[in-house]
């Protein structure tokens, strides 16, 4: 069977009540990790199509099998979930929640799809974790960015570093990009001028004004179809004047 994310409770140690509380409390924090792990698309679920035919099975040993035809992971905590429960199943080409509802039936269980996650849990537990998620807020950065005469720089490249998510500064010399996190890093680059680095923090506009690197500048020699740095050129370079032009 695929791994499984399952939670084991300490029954040693405390009261019944207190275990409970507990097991249903890192229940519906599996269930938050599941959840912000697994927010994408369901068109897998719903074009995926399953046939089961098992009689006098444990649950656990179903689950297995749906795993094995398909590409679903099957989260659950063994404490709140009976998967020693034996069943009868057929089903022939059917959807998984058409497979889960006939699971479960008569059951306190109930499931979330999401993908390829499947999600099960008693009601209450499962409501709690989705009442949990809060929407991740976006910080939308905003700017301009000049050169060292306070000149608008348009096509300067804006990236968060570490990451592929980027934008380029317009004809005026303006961005505009979003990041998830604070502490995220905004590289600002351009050919010819010295990166910058600046880290986001609680700032919301962000202007900077780039400086040459002179270190960096190299000559270079137009050979028709590109540009060449003269170190590397070898051959014969001729001038055409202007008139054969």
């Amino acid at each position: 069977m695929k791994k499984k994310y399952v939670l084991e409770a300490n029954l040693n140690n405390y009261g019944f009540q207190i275990k409970l509380f507990r097991i249903m409390k890192i229940s519906a924090f599996l269930l938050c990790i599941g959840l912000l792990q697994v927010f994408a698309s369901d068109s897998y679920s719903q074009v995926t199509r399953l046939s089961l035919s098992m009689s006098d099975a444990a649950v656990q040993h179903v689950l297995e099998e749906i795993e094995a035809q398909s590409e679903f992971y099957i989260l659950f905590n063994h404490q709140l979930v009976d998967v020693n429960r034996k069943v009868n199943i057929e089903v022939s080409n059917k959807k998984i929640s058409n497979i889960l509802t006939a699971l479960f039936k008569d059951t306190e269980v109930e499931y979330m799809v999401m993908g390829r996650q499947i999600i099960l849990s008693p009601k209450e537990i499962l409501d709690e974790g989705i009442a949990s998620i809060q929407p991740v807020q976006g910080i939308v950065v905003t700017g301009t960015v000049t050169d060292e005469n306070g000149e608008p720089m348009p096509g300067l490249s804006v990236i968060i570093k570490g990451a592929i998510d980027g934008t380029v500064t317009n004809l005026k010399g303006e961005y505009s990009i979003e990041v998830e996190d604070p502490s995220a890093v905004l590289s600002f680059s351009f050919i010819g001028y010295t990166t910058q680095e600046i880290t986001v923090g609680n700032q919301t506009e962000i202007n900077i004004a780039l400086e040459l690197d002179i270190l960096d500048l190299e000559e270079v020699v137009v050979i028709g179809y590109g540009t060449q740095k003269k170190i590397n050129l070898t051959g014969a370079v001729d001038v055409v004047d202007e008139a054969v032009l």
